[in-house]
């Protein structure tokens, strides 16, 4: 064989050697690539399985907002637990709650509820007792088995948290002597109104000839009826704005007229505190200055945006900010959208009120707690 040949040989020899040799670099990197990957998921399953999972069902609302907004704060400082959160409209929220409860799910471990739902909370089982963990945290926890609650009526023990009582704890929390619930979303309902409006020469010139009064800001309800009246100017403008949707919506809406004029939808409230008496639950909400109340309720509803029947606070916001309304009854935590000119074309241009009362009557607030 001719030297040549045989260096041609051993050449191709070595190529195949070398490729071999690359194929097999390429395969170890490979199972070593995977190596990595397998661990790096053992690494982030184990991470996983080690921390707690908290799922939380809240309200969809500027200060739940504010609170999801401190969950990356509150798992830094407990790297151990990780927040899942949800939000829900208030149309969804409990029935989205009574359906884990009825089923059984354990899906939700905090969840977000509305004061009149306790009694159904907590009476049928569905929440824990809060005041064994309370304990456990460190916290002071006592009872006054002497100053009853709820006032009135006095049947169950005040509690205080802390040495301190504050009355919402009770009013909102408090079921049969134990705590169920803590307050967390306080407000009070405003009248959100649009200076630019109320203010403009030109407004307030033809208000006074078509009423016979200077334009104000409404301090009883027929002038809010005038004002309301006055701005409707469909479909660009309408004079209020104001949740009307079933429920919870209508009836602390219904509330604000009829308290202001000294109704009660129930009689311990007109007079009779004794539980035993058998009129003391019984609804009065048809009682002449009741039914007085409510239709004027209904009155206003030419003066609000189609749809109001439906509306939640939701969608008065988005009319407010809009600037399709001249007013709005809302929550107050609301002004966080109002005020935020990336959302609303009225940020800066927004006065802020108290309720319209009855000049025989104090100005009528109506708080509220969830």
């Amino acid at each position: 064989m001719k030297r040549k040949e045989v260096r041609n040989i051993r050449n191709r020899a070595l190529n195949k050697e070398d490729k071999g040799g690359e194929k097999m670099q390429l395969k170890r990197a490979k199972i070593l690539l995977s190596v990595v990957i397998v661990a790096g998921l053992l690494f982030t399953s184990a991470l996983a399985l080690a921390q707690t999972r908290i799922r939380v069902l809240m309200l969809t609302s500027p200060a739940m907002t504010a609170l999801r907004d401190m969950v990356p704060e509150f798992e830094k400082k407990y790297p151990d637990i990780k927040v899942v959160w949800e939000d829900t409209a208030y149309a969804d929220i409990h029935t989205k709650e009574m359906n884990d409860f009825i089923a059984h799910t354990g899906r939700y471990d905090v969840i977000q509820m509305d004061n009149p739902w306790l009694p159904e909370y907590a009476g049928g089982g569905f929440i824990e007792n809060l005041e064994p963990w309370i304990k456990k945290a460190g916290l002071r926890l006592w009872k006054d088995n002497v100053r009853k609650w709820p006032p009135g009526v006095e049947m169950y023990p005040t509690i205080y948290l802390e040495d301190e009582i504050v009355p919402v704890l009770n009013f909102y929390g408090n079921w049969k002597g134990n705590l169920y619930a803590i307050p967390n979303m306080p407000g009070v309902q405003l009248l959100y109104y649009r200076k630019d409006l109320f203010e403009d020469p030109q407004e307030k010139a033809k208000f006074m000839a078509e009423y016979g009064y200077e334009l104000q800001v409404p301090k009883t309800w027929k002038q809010l009826y005038d004002v309301a009246e006055f701005f409707t100017r469909p479909p660009n403008l309408y004079g209020l704005t104001w949740s009307a949707g079933k429920g919870n919506m209508a009836v602390q809406n219904y509330y604000n007229i009829a308290w202001s004029w000294g109704a009660d939808c129930l009689a311990f409230g007109q007079g009779f505190p004794d539980p035993d008496d058998p009129i003391h639950n019984m609804p009065i909400c048809n009682s002449p200055i009741g039914v007085k109340a409510l239709e004027f309720f209904c009155s206003l509803k030419p003066f609000m945006p189609p749809g109001v029947a439906a509306y939640e606070w939701a969608e008065i916001t988005s009319d407010f900010i809009q600037g399709k309304a001249a007013m709005m009854f809302q929550w107050s935590d609301f002004v966080r959208d109002v005020e935020d000119p990336a959302k609303s074309k009225v940020a800066g241009k927004v006065g802020y009120a108290l309720m319209p009362g009855n000049p025989d009557a104090p100005v009528n607030n109506v708080p509220g707690i969830i």
